[in-house]
């Protein structure tokens, strides 16, 4: 099987200065961390009016090659990243802040950074100053990063952006495919302000291996009379690995698939004392430890799953999840006392029914004790996600109970891992269980997101109180966007379930087709649950026909009253007697006036 193989030289010289403020290094790992971290290699860069930038530099190198292999294998490579370097960002800019340089940052901890993180097919480039990453290209060199300064005369600059600079760190972070051959060289200033891109190629094409080249190179820039440090680093990419995660995984197929066992027969020396279930895909066993005495169970594939087409790369991928999930909730690895002989999963028992069946023995239970569980099950998704995972498979199926109310979340065939898809980031994520607890987008063929286990989420609540799905098997037949947006909700107080209208209003919140309607966290549907949300709330006062009838038809009577009146008031007749009517008054008041004045 292939891996991953860069042959790598790099070269640091003090040069005509008297403090070495570069510094550099790479790391390349063995075993599962090449595959799932890959090869680093940064260089950095102190700026000289500091006279502590060197220690700047030799913290974001070596914090980088030491924390990014620290984070989560199940994290993208863009995440961990971005976590590591704001945090050492934060680190340096805090230390300038409280030296005496805290008003001058020039003087402070501060450096250039820039990268380049090798995993699979792939490579990531992170940035920030005005060290150069370039790409050779032909007789040429194309410069891959931003110089981050500002140039206020022909021979003067400054940094506008740096490690420790500001509280804040603006990265540039960017990503390409490459291929063997593929030649890259890092350098800082010293270096490239005092050779030629022409040169810097000439000097790789006449040295095949990486370290000479880096060490001409330095020498040459020596030469033409570099009064800075100069810092190196040429990479070459030798031999790149498969994308497919099953190949990534050969070695777990040498194991074979176990028979079909029942109970009372032995599986790699485990006793069967039950078979939970079985399908096409998979069997499930309750066992027992010989030696600890303790139940576990195994889950074994089938032949059938191993024919088919990425079965058995979903399979070794669930057994990739359990053995990285830490939660109450969410069902974790047994540790096996041997190694296997045959291909399975072990995992920890717990006790208990499905969901489902839960539903069924409990017919109509609380809204509390649906709270509670919804709860559970949150807690156990924002675990995953955290851990960059999306399980997108929540149902009631797989989701466990015990006598004591506590939640299992099992099954993670579907998970959806972010650091793994960097491995094989064309293949189409599975669709199994029952699609009506599966998120509208899902099924179009879009990616899964937070907001498609949202979406399930509250799909579960809903059936926890109705016993019914919000948009019944219709969502299955909606293959398309339009037909999905003209699903209509049912609502929960149609059928009769016995739940605060704003309750049913947060569920069809969260259910709805579009995830850009959704909430946007788990935990803002799960605060939604337990308090009237004030803007969904606002819109739900009954009509006042229904609030208050009699009062409703008393302002309508009214209404007609008036328009009838003023109507009336424009009619011909109406104006002709009221004409007729001022005439006679106007005569009346003469008369008077005559007998009150003979004269």
């Amino acid at each position: 099987m292939g891996l991953l193989r860069l042959t790598i030289g790099q070269r640091s010289h003090i040069g005509c200065k008297a403090q070495q403020q570069d510094f550099c290094g790479t790391r390349c790992p063995n075993g599962p961390a090449l595959t799932y971290k890959g090869v680093a290699v940064a260089i950095a860069d102190g700026i000289s009016t500091s006279q502590v930038s060197d220690i700047a530099s030799k913290t974001s190198v070596a914090a980088l090659l030491e924390d990014y292999y620290s984070t989560p294998d199940s994290w993208n490579t863009e995440t961990s990243l971005k976590k590591v370097l704001h945090s050492v960002n934060a680190w340096l800019y805090a230390q300038s802040r409280s030296s005496e340089h805290r008003y001058q940052m020039d003087k402070g901890y501060v450096c250039t950074l820039s990268g380049l993180i090798f995993k699979s097919n792939t490579a990531y480039l992170f940035h920030v100053g005005d060290t150069r990453v370039y790409r050779v290209c032909g007789a040429g060199l194309e410069q891959l990063t931003e110089d981050h300064r500002y140039a206020y005369s022909e021979h003067g600059h400054y940094l506008t952006q740096a490690m420790g600079m500001k509280s804040t760190l603006d990265l540039q972070l960017t990503s390409f495919s490459t291929t063997v051959g593929d030649l890259f060289v890092l350098a800082t200033d010293g270096v490239y302000e005092w050779l030629s891109e022409r040169d810097i190629v000439r000097i790789i094409a006449q040295n095949d291996n990486p370290q000479v080249a880096a060490e001409n190179i330095v020498a040459s820039a020596l030469a033409q009379g570099s009064d800075d440090n100069l810092t190196v680093q040429v990479v070459r990419v030798d031999q790149l690995p498969p994308a497919k995660l099953a190949e990534l995984h050969a070695q777990s197929t040498i194991l074979p698939i176990p028979e079909a066992k029942e109970v009372g027969q032995f599986l790699d020396g485990y006793p069967i004392i039950d078979v939970l279930h079985q399908n096409h895909r998979s069997r499930i066993y309750l066992v027992i430890d010989p030696e600890t005495q303790r139940k576990l169970v195994i889950k074994a594939p089938t032949k059938s799953t191993v024919a088919q087409l990425g079965g058995l790369e979903q399979f070794l991928a669930e057994e990739w999840v359990v053995r990285r999930i830490n939660h109450p909730t969410l069902l974790s690895a047994y540790e096996l006392p041997k190694s296997k002989s045959f291909c399975y999963l072990a995992l920890d028992y717990f006790e208990g029914q499905t969901l489902e069946q839960w539903r069924a023995d409990s017919q109509t239970p609380s809204l509390q004790q649906v709270r509670t569980i919804v709860e559970q099950i949150a807690k156990g998704l924002q675990a995953m996600h955290r851990q960059q995972m999306l399980h997108l498979d929540i149902r009631p199926q797989n989701l466990m109970i015990n006598q004591h109310g506590q939640i299992k979340i099992i099954d993670y065939g579907s998970t959806r891992i972010e650091g793994l898809t960097e491995l094989h980031p064309n293949d189409q994520e599975s669709m199994l269980g029952e699609l009506q607890y599966a998120a509208p987008e899902r099924l179009i063929g879009w990616p899964g997101t937070e907001q498609s286990d949202l979406y399930s989420l509250a799909c579960v609540t809903y059936f926890l109180l109705s016993g019914e799905l919000p948009y019944g098997a219709g969502i299955v037949r909606a293959t398309s966007r339009s037909s999905q947006l003209k699903l209509k909700y049912r609502s929960l107080l149609s059928l009769n379930v016995n739940v605060p209208v704003w309750l049913d209003k947060t569920l069809q919140k969260a259910v709805h087709c579009d995830p850009n309607h959704r909430y946007t966290t788990l935990s803002e549907f799960i605060y939604d649950l337990s308090h009237p949300n004030s803007k969904l709330v606002s819109g739900l006062q009954p009509p006042l026909v229904e609030k208050h009838p009699l009062a409703f038809w008393q302002t309508i009577a009214a209404l007609l009253l008036i328009v009838v009146i003023l109507l009336a008031s424009t009619h011909p007749l109406f104006t002709q007697s009221t004409r007729k009517s001022e005439d006679t008054t106007i005569t009346t008041t003469s008369i008077i006036e005559t007998i009150e004045d003979p004269s």
